[in-house]
């Protein structure tokens, strides 16, 4: 069981750990990577677009749930969102703040790898990582251009899973973006 940096991310390893041994199965102890982190479009939309998008629709005084509601909705900070993210990937933004969309890439690939080198023929391995880190592994597989990658991470709904084949000579996508265990539509999220 490998899991990313974020509480998210052990947040839901924990949950299924609690599953399994509540019914007797084992769950070995988690291997912490950094390399499983998200890409930083948070952070990126709150230093380079949000401030003016919140100005632009008079939202200096909402509540942070009003914010996300407006937000939710809009479509102009919907094809804002998209343009800064596939300046990112272009490598047309660049700010030292925040990793490059090539070191970001590189950085899921080597943690791939690692996950991939430390287990023998046979084991199944779980990661519980975000969208943008699956999509980069799947596009990896898949060998798609790194624009096709970022919409890909975009299209990815929380609590699904993504499941690779692999060995020393392949690393194959075998299925993308299930989620067979949730029944009911609302609980189908992005973020």
């Amino acid at each position: 069981v490998f899991v990313g940096p974020r509480k998210r991310h052990d947040q839901t390893q924990h949950h299924f750990s609690l599953a399994y041994k509540e019914r007797g199965l084992p769950w070995p102890e988690p291997i912490y990577l950094d390399e499983l982190d998200e890409y930083p479009a948070i952070r990126m939309v709150r230093k380079h677009i949000l401030a003016d998008w919140i100005k632009e629709h008079s939202l200096e005084n909402a509540s942070v749930e009003e914010i996300n509601r407006q937000l939710s909705k809009s479509q102009d900070f919907s094809h804002s969102f998209q343009e800064l993210m596939r300046a990112w990937v272009r490598g047309e933004l660049e700010d030292p703040e925040f990793e490059g969309w090539h070191s970001f890439y590189d950085r899921v690939a080597h943690g791939v790898s690692k996950m991939a080198t430390r287990e023998s023929r046979g084991k199944v391995i779980a990661a519980f990582t975000s969208a943008g880190t699956v999509a980069a592994a799947a596009g990896q597989a898949l060998g798609v251009e790194d624009e096709k990658i970022l919409e890909m991470s975009w299209i990815i709904r929380n609590a699904t899973y993504t499941d690779f084949i692999f060995d020393q000579d392949r690393f194959s996508l075998r299925t993308f973006n299930a989620s067979p265990y949730i029944h009911h539509p609302e609980l189908l999220t992005y973020y």
